[in-house]
């Protein structure tokens, strides 16, 4: 009967909530600056040649009034620049999905006696792009980026749509997360270096839009094994927030990969150690996913040592008493040593970690988990006495010979 204690493992393993990819901010919580829709027109006359950059307050409900000039090259041209600029018409910004008050630095170029038109940010070769279509695009790249771990391929073909649209910051950063869910990691990194150049460049970019761009870029030079650069990236991340605990997500979510490829290949000894360096990465979360992981990858062998698949339990429980991941390891590993020792209080205990997995399973929506938490304790803990559905002695010597 091991070898069934073996495959639940191996299914309660495989649904760990941790990916190859770190846990960043969230795209659709980041702060996507005002942009101007239509430029306006100016009865006033113009002096000449020259740069007039206005400061245009735009409300969440898109009105909005024109300050001040920030910086003339021309004084003559300023009352025809802040004309233009209150004419005009703008999208408000946008922190995530909802609308906020904010400020657009409006550049007007005059050229002699006329003014150039500035296109809206996402118009490639003249093409106007509608408010609708970068509207709808914005919603795809945000669909894209919140499915992405999910289901990479649809997050990458939102993203193509969003770009098709209108191929802003917005929708590049979409695609290249996508391509990166789907170990496209090179042409990731292609994508998103260009994102990280448009961020970085400009003054109003907040620093959790830089980490996260930062985040996506670094995991593709992990997966395609460029560590120069990952490092580099390491450290622009410890500046911009050297309280971020990113670096040690990433990081540590890259060693978990690297164990599981040397699960995969039967090299457990490599996986252990690398399970071990995840774990020691700094990030609490990823610990206790190391060390869980680590606790059923003992269930799945042959002769599983149950003491040690206990104490990595344990070293998770000890970060995260209520994971419920961590404490259906404690369980398992508990009940193969109650199947050998018949101690009461073992017995018990396993019991205890059981019924709080359950607990914590429903508690979190997780139906499949609880699911498989109380098959195990049915099965293997709380199995009718021998002579009723064949349990008893007959039934732990089974357990333990697999």
């Amino acid at each position: 009967m091991i070898s069934s204690i073996r495959a639940l493992a191996a299914s309660a393993a495989t649904s760990l909530v941790l990916t190859a990819l770190p846990a960043v901010a969230q795209y659709a919580n980041e702060f996507v600056p005002a942009k101007l829709l239509h430029q306006g027109i100016t009865t006033h006359s113009i002096a000449g040649s020259g740069t007039v950059t206005v400061q245009v307050q735009v409300n969440a409900d898109g009105s909005h009034k024109a300050i001040k000039v920030i910086s003339s090259t021309n004084s003559g041209d300023n009352a025809a620049a802040m004309e233009i600029a209150q004419n005009s018409s703008y999208r408000p910004a946008h922190r995530g999905s909802t609308p906020i008050t904010s400020f657009y630095d409006f550049k007007l170029r005059f050229n002699g006696r006329s003014v150039v038109n500035n296109p809206p940010e996402g118009e490639q070769g003249g093409a106007r792009a509608t408010t609708a279509s970068r509207n709808q695009a914005e919603t795809l790249a945000v669909q894209a980026v919140k499915v992405a771990e999910q289901d990479p391929a649809q997050a990458l073909t939102l993203a193509q749509r969003a770009m098709a649209l209108n191929p802003s910051s917005d929708s590049k950063y979409a695609l290249g997360v996508a391509q990166a869910a789907n170990k496209q990691y090179s042409e990731a990194i292609t994508t998103l270096k260009e994102v990280h150049s448009a961020v970085f460049a400009d003054p109003k970019s907040p620093t959790t839009a830089k980490i996260t761009v930062d985040s996506w870029l670094m995991v593709s030079y992990i997966r395609t094994n460029d560590t120069q650069d990952a490092q580099a990236l390491a450290a622009e991340i410890k500046r911009l927030d050297p309280n971020s605990r990113v670096v040690g997500q990433i990081l540590g979510n890259a060693m978990i990969v690297k164990a599981r490829d040397a699960v995969t290949a039967r090299n457990y000894d490599e996986a252990f150690k690398d399970f071990e360096q995840a774990a020691s990465s700094g990030d609490p979360d990823v610990a206790v996913t190391a060390y869980t992981e680590a606790a059923f990858l003992i269930g799945r062998m042959d002769k599983p040592d149950y003491k040690r698949m206990q104490s990595y339990a344990d070293k998770a429980l000890a970060l995260k008493p209520n994971d419920a991941l961590a404490n259906f390891s404690e369980g398992v590993a508990l009940t193969g040593e109650w199947a050998s020792s018949h101690d009461d209080a073992t017995k018990k205990k396993a019991q205890e970690a059981l019924d709080k997995a359950d607990q914590q399973a429903k508690a979190a929506g997780n139906e499949s988990l609880s699911l498989q938490v109380e098959s195990f304790a049915k099965k293997y803990l709380n199995a009718a006495p021998s002579g009723q559905s064949g349990g008893g002695r007959e039934r732990d010597q089974d357990f333990l010979r697999g």
